[in-house]
């Protein structure tokens, strides 16, 4: 889209130069130049901060799947706990009935 607007606006400022009879040289060329010039700085700045903004949600990305490997590995360590003092339990009550 920041393409189109930078086109349109150098078409438009090319288009006011020719209508007013000047020539493509002088202050009008460097006008357009300049209007070229800042308007590619502005695009590698969107560029590289879209690419900054992807990096930043990969890094999210991978943290977020770090902590649910995390998550799981807690809860199957918690199952294996909670069957072991289980199974202590039923062993406990079964070699004492009494209790």
């Amino acid at each position: 889209m920041f393409r189109q607007n930078l086109a349109q606006k150098i078409g438009t400022q090319e288009a006011q130069v020719g209508g007013s009879g000047l020539s493509m040289s002088g202050s009008p060329l460097r006008a357009i130049q300049n209007t070229a010039y800042f308007g590619a700085q502005d695009l590698a700045r969107i560029q590289t901060n879209a690419a900054r903004r992807a990096w930043g949600f990969d890094v999210t990305q991978a943290g977020d799947q770090f902590k649910a490997q995390q998550a799981k590995t807690s809860g199957i360590f918690s199952g294996v706990g909670s069957l072991i003092t289980s199974g202590a339990r039923a062993y406990g009550s079964w070699d004492n009935p009494s209790g």
